[in-house]
């Protein structure tokens, strides 16, 4: 039984290293501004989940509203850039597809791949204004 006892003490002491891990990698802000991870940021969205948010945006016929429910969207989930670059892309013009970047930035796991987000937009002076946005985010 003392045996038992120990080892219990044993999984108590996991379950607080866990639940400790748990705490100190989200910080109640998704992993957000956390710089011990490899320079990622949170557990971005499924797959399964983001086919379905991708859906949604698409059933909508206005830029307007598409965006607002892309936004609603980011805003609820950590999404890597593939995703970020999946959701911009589903717009028409270079000045909703900015707004989205930008927007969609802070809540991206995989931040030093963003790069690959640029090839998205239309014009040079889109990719420029991404890329100042990105060097002064903060």
């Amino acid at each position: 039984d003392r045996k038992r006892e120990g080892d219990r003490g044993r999984d108590n002491d996991r379950d607080d290293r866990d639940r400790d891990f748990d705490r100190d990698r989200d910080n109640g802000n998704g992993g957000w501004g956390n710089s011990g991870n490899g320079g990622t940021y949170g557990r971005p969205m499924s797959n399964r989940d983001f086919d379905k948010a991708k859906e949604a945006v698409r059933r909508e016929v206005f830029d307007n509203t598409r965006l607002d429910i892309a936004k609603h969207i980011v805003n609820q989930n950590m999404m890597t850039t593939m995703q970020v670059k999946e959701l911009v892309q589903m717009f028409s013009f270079d000045d909703s597809k900015l707004d989205l970047a930008k927007y969609a930035y802070r809540y991206t796991t995989d931040r030093g791949s963003y790069y690959l987000i640029y090839d998205a937009f239309s014009f040079s002076k889109s990719k420029e204004e991404l890329a100042r946005y990105i060097r002064e985010f903060r």
